[in-house]
């Protein structure tokens, strides 16, 4: 599953249709997920903060793996263990992919339909002792029992160092997640934490 372009879907019905994209506040939009420069900024124009080495895996967060009978459970899997390009862009193509049908599955359990697509390619860059990368995601899934579908279009940005790994997610700016103040980590190492 490489490429640029990513796309799960699972539908139960194909009479369902989906609805337009939205902002997550009923507000149609078109993201424009990265910036001019097509790499990740810092906040305001400032200067990263440091990232510690090491981290502990009780503080990691993230959306739980959710097992629901119409849809397979969806694991994070484990970080490369050489960071590289690509390895680096495989992993958070997969990883990104887990962590919006996780959150779906967990917030609105059961779906009839789901799907999670990258729409710009993920395209890391090397920062001190890891790669900052951003890319475009829309979601949309339909509540079981409803013809209503809902969209939302967001810009998730990720520090892959050996040990941290840091995500925050934007309307449609990429951001370094090493200064931002709404960073979250959601990896330790090659931590599996369910």
């Amino acid at each position: 599953m490489n490429g640029t372009r990513r796309m799960i879907l699972a539908v139960i019905d194909s009479s369902l249709t989906a609805g337009c994209l939205t902002d997550g506040d009923g507000n149609g939009t078109t993201p424009s997920p990265t910036p001019s420069s097509g790499g990740p900024t810092t906040q305001n124009g400032g200067t990263p903060s440091p990232i510690p080495s090491s981290c502990d895996p009780a503080d990691v967060s993230h959306p739980p793996v959710v097992e629901e009978s119409n849809h397979p459970a969806m694991g994070y899997g484990t970080k490369p263990q050489e960071l590289t390009q690509q390895s680096v862009a495989d992993y958070l193509a997969d990883f990104e992919t887990a962590y919006a049908w996780n959150r779906i599955l967990d917030d609105h359990s059961p779906v009839a339909r789901l799907n999670i697509d990258t729409t710009t390619p993920w395209n890391p860059e090397p920062a001190g002792a890891g790669f900052l990368a951003s890319s475009g995601i829309e979601t949309s899934y339909t509540p079981e029992g409803s013809e209503e579908s809902s969209e939302r279009a967001y810009v998730a940005s990720y520090y892959v160092s050996p040990d941290p790994v840091y995500r925050v997610q934007t309307e449609a700016e990429s951001v370094d997640p090493r200064s931002h103040p709404d960073r979250q980590l959601v990896q330790c190492g090659t931590d599996t934490k369910k």
